[in-house]
Parts: C-alpha cells; structure tokens; sequence
C-alpha cells in the first residue's frame, strides 16, 4: 500500500507526502484546534474547492482519508465523479454523509454537527466502504470505472456559510482500506502511518488455565522505569501476567484482570502490597482490553486500560531483578491469562504512546522494547519474542492452549470473536470512542447517542439516547420527541484579554458528569447547543488548547426554550 498524497491544509494545497500537490480556489486557510495539526481550510460555498493532484484511473482501488467538521449546508468531502461513473463523498443538506458509486446512491449516515469526524472512504473490488470515526457504517457494491477527472473536496450551500465544510487534513492512497487501516488514521492527523511490516491475517492468543499452566520467560534484566503490557480477553476469571524473582511467591510486580472485572495493578514484597483498581464490574466479559502498568524510578505507578489512566500509586520496594515474565502466575500463584501481545518496556509510556500504539503492532526495533510476545505461532510449546531484543522466547508450562482473540491485519489488531454493532449501525448505535488518542474526537458521535462502554474494540451492550438532555426520553434513534424539551444554551468563550476566542466547548450533564454534547465555538467564540431537557441541570466547560489559561465553568445550567412565553 502506498501514500498518494497528504494535504495538511497548512495554508496550501500542497501535498507534504510525495509530489501530488492540488490547486485550491476559494479556499479560506485558518489556523485549526485540532492538536498537532497546523491549519485547515474553511470551504464556504459550492465555489470553494480542492483538486487534488491525484486521479484514479482504469481498475484502480482507492482510499481516502478526511477529518473534517460540517456545521451546516452541504460538501463534497470526495469527488472522482462525473454524474454517471465514479465515486463521491459528500454531506447532505440534512445532515448526513452519503456515497455514490457510478449511478448507484448509498444510505444516508448521520453524522454529529459541530464536531470533528475522521471519515474514510474505501474502494475495491466493486464495493465502497465508509468508515466514521473508526466504526464501519456503510457499504455499497457498484462497480464502476473512473472519468478521466481530478479528485476533489468542495463546499456547497448555503454561500458564504463560514460553517459549511472545515477540512483538517486529507489523505489518499492507492489502494482499498480496511476496518483497521480507518483506526490507525484515526489516531492521526498531522501525519500518515499505516505501514507496519509484518505478517497479515494472522490469528493470535493464549490460554493458560491455572494449575501450574502457564507461559513463562526469564528477562535478560528488568528494573525500573519499566511499562507492562498486554491485551486481556475478560472471561470471568482472575488473569494475570506477571515479573517476579525466579519463582519467588511473595515477590512480584504485575496486573491483568479479576474476577470482580476490573483491571488491577499488584506489586508485592513479602505481607505488603500496593495495589491500583479501577471499579469493580467496570469490564465485561468477552471484552478484549489493552491493560498497562507503569512504575518509574522513585516508585510511582499508574494503571491504564486502554490507554486511560485508571489510577495512580506508588511503592517504596526495588523491583530490580525481577526478570521472569510468568504469563497466567504471579509469583508461585497459578491464575488464567486469556490474551495475547504481552509488552514489556524499559522506559514509562505516556498515555499518548499507549494510546498510539494501541491498535497496532508495536515498532519491534524500537530500543525500549525488551520483549514481545505476540502468540501469532497458533502451534508448538513455546511463543517467540518478536522484539528485536536479545530475550528467549516464552515456554509453556503444563499445557496452555492456543487461542485466536485478535488477528493481524495491515500492522494493527482486529477482534476475531464477533460483536454487534461495531460493524452495523442498525443493531445499536456506534460506541463511543473517544479514548483514542485522536484530536477533539466528538464527545457524541454519529447518531447523538454514546456507548456506556469506552474504548476499542468492545461489546455495545447498552447506550443512551443523549437528545433531549442525556438519555431522559429514550427514543430509538436519538431524534428529538419532545418540543418541550428542546432547550438551547448558548455563549461566548473569551480569552484572558475577554476576546472571543475558538475554543472546545462541553456540556456536562450536572448528576451524573456525563459529557452530553461538545463543540468547538466558531471564530467570534459564539457556541450553542440544543435539545437539553431544560428540567435539567448541566454545567458548561470551555478548555484552552494552548495551554495558556485554565478551563472556564459555568455551573448549574439550564436549557431554554426557544421562542418559549
């Protein structure tokens, strides 16, 4: 797979991966609050437009990249379409993104106005593919051939709209993207990374089951800073990895999964421990969970799941030593592991780096990575450390069985036991993902309703409908039920030197904290929200991406009726 062109929109068309660069007319270059990106362009009517300096042509595939924000009006956020033959990309005046492959229109998708999504368009093999945000939301099977025209992003109506279409960056390639090709762009904006070479397809996982059944490999030496890692499938049942001396019962640094479901970091040295949980029934079974624990040199310790920080701590023992990585065991304490990807780094991840690291395989010549387990044999008696460290591969103790709970695909991990709805949004709405590492990612994604669950993958077993007020009406589909209850609240943000300012903008839902819309205010720092259940209270937060003031409340909120006596 290659990288046709990136176009930052840093104040330009140019393409700052190869030599594609486009032409741009009407296009407005702003500065942009995405983090790590440094412009966008404002398409403010059906004038404005981008004509990229790549065109498909004959059998080719295609893939198309695009964060972008549609506050209103319509766009073409991907155009290689003469009316007859091609593809298109575009929102609709309703508030949707549609596809058309040759004469053929898909479905409309509903997306979240005033946010920023990541949309990709997939093309192979006669079928189209739309990715939103990470989740796959449509597909459409048309073959078609491609007109002899450029690719473009253009704006629509209603002229002059400065809301219209905001593009962030845009990125094609020449070839057809997977599911998991859409999560790893859906960590980036300021650049491209898809490439990863390893093997594809591929199943991976283990199970050990207690008894003395365990997988186990002695580190050439581990010592702090250190980070453990590894992905977990939640069944019911204690599953842990851990480092210990030898075999020392009463010595160990480790973590995984309890039986209560909930993630927990254990560093033990004799009668004392010092643990970090997170909240008891706050995993589900079946889930496949990314757990790291990270401790430094002076003690301090956090806990992550998937990539969110769960916890912190700290420990006053030396873990110097502790070289032998027991998958399924703490110390001489035989429990399951169900899981696969086992990490150990001898440095502390960030969250960023867990987070970016967190759906693909990891760099194996990366000089931190001491060892790598990723279980992709699916036979024999041990698993081969795939770093390019100079640790031994893992041996199985007793009779540990393979397993397949992840596979391989284009450099990152895909679940490999089915789950509704990360691939329909007709059994139940997208989850919400918001604890990718992606910039701004829309507290309320797609259809105005958010997963209970966090994080990716899991199961969507159950969401609420945030229109009218953060699940207070329970409609089906997250449509507005209620006249009465359409409240609006509205504002300004302003700086330290009280000038409006852009800023991202959240509303909380005041009993529960639940995030129930977010926005970024427009230039004049102007914000407004609607359908908030005015018998509610909410609080109101503006947070300065720069980093220059602190985020500004305002609590005890209510919603207004429009045009109400």
């Amino acid at each position: 797979m290659a990288t046709l062109a990136h176009y930052k929109m840093s104040g330009n068309a140019a393409d700052s991966y190869a030599s594609n660069s486009g032409v741009a007319f009407g296009v407005e270059w702003v500065s942009s609050p995405l983090f790590g990106t440094d412009g966008e362009g404002v398409f403010k009517d059906a004038g404005a437009r981008l004509e990229a300096g790549v065109q498909y042509s004959g059998g080719d595939s295609a893939g198309v990249s695009i964060w972008f924000r549609a506050q209103s009006g319509s766009a073409v956020l991907f155009s290689q379409h003469d009316g007859q033959r091609g593809l298109m990309l575009e929102v609709t005046p309703a508030g949707g993104l549609r596809m058309t492959i040759g004469d053929v229109v898909s479905e409309e998708v509903p997306i979240w106005r005033g946010g920023y999504h990541h949309a990709v368009l997939s093309y192979g093999d006669g079928a189209a593919v739309l990715y939103l945000d990470g989740l796959e939301v449509s597909s459409l099977e048309s073959p078609t051939e491609w007109p002899d025209l450029s690719a473009i992003i253009k704006g629509g109506e209603p002229a002059d709209d400065t809301a219209s279409l905001r593009v962030a960056g845009a990125a094609f390639f020449d070839q057809a993207l997977t599911l998991n090709n859409a999560r790893a762009l859906n960590l980036f904006v300021d650049e491209i990374e898809l490439e990863v070479e390893v093997s594809t397809g591929v199943p991976v996982g283990i199970y050990t089951g207690g008894s003395n059944d365990k997988v186990e490999a002695a580190l050439p030496s581990v010592t702090a800073p250190l980070t453990l890692e590894a992905l977990f499938k939640v069944t019911g049942e204690k599953s842990y990895i851990g480092l210990s001396y030898g075999n020392g019962q009463n010595t160990y640094f480790g973590m995984g999964v309890s039986d209560k479901l909930y993630p927990i970091l254990i560093e033990r040295r004799g009668s004392s421990f010092d643990n970090i949980s997170g909240e008891e029934g706050s995993l589900y079974i079946n889930n496949v969970v990314r757990v790291s624990a990270t401790i430094d040199e002076d003690g301090n310790t956090q806990l992550y799941v998937d990539g969110e920080l769960i916890g912190v701590g700290s420990t006053s023992h030396d873990i110097s030593g502790r070289n032998t990585l027991s998958m399924g065991a703490l110390g001489e304490y035989d429990n399951q592991f169900s899981g696969a990807d086992v990490r150990v780094w001898s440095t502390v991840r960030t969250a960023s780096e867990i987070q970016s690291d967190m759906m693909r395989v990891a760099d194996q010549n990366d000089p931190n990575l001491i060892a790598n387990y990723l279980f992709d044999e699916q036979a024999g008696g041990y698993a081969a450390n795939s770093s390019s460290s100079s640790a031994p591969r893992a041996d199985f103790i007793n009779s540990p069985e393979w397993a397949e709970i992840f596979e391989i695909q284009s450099g990152g991990w895909v679940s490999s036991f089915p789950y509704p709805a990360m691939h329909s949004m007709q059994a139940l709405p997208p989850g919400n993902l918001n604890r990718y590492s992606r910039p701004n990612p829309g507290a309320i994604q797609v259809s105005g309703m958010t997963s209970v669950l966090y994080g990716a993958p899991r199961i969507a077993v159950s969401s609420f409908d945030q229109i009218d007020g953060s699940g207070a009406n329970g409609t089906a589909t997250g449509g507005v039920s209620d006249p009465a209850r359409m409240g609006v609240i509205a504002g300004t943000v302003l700086d330290i030197q009280a000038q409006p300012v852009s800023r991202r903008v959240r509303v909380h839902e005041r009993a529960t904290g639940r995030i129930v819309r977010e926005t970024w205010s427009d230039a004049d720092g102007k914000y407004r929200f609607t359908d908030l259940d005015p018998r509610r209270a909410f609080y109101v937060m503006a947070f300065d991406h720069t980093l220059q003031q602190n985020a500004v409340v305002s609590d005890n909120v209510h919603s207004e009726v429009e045009d109400s006596p």
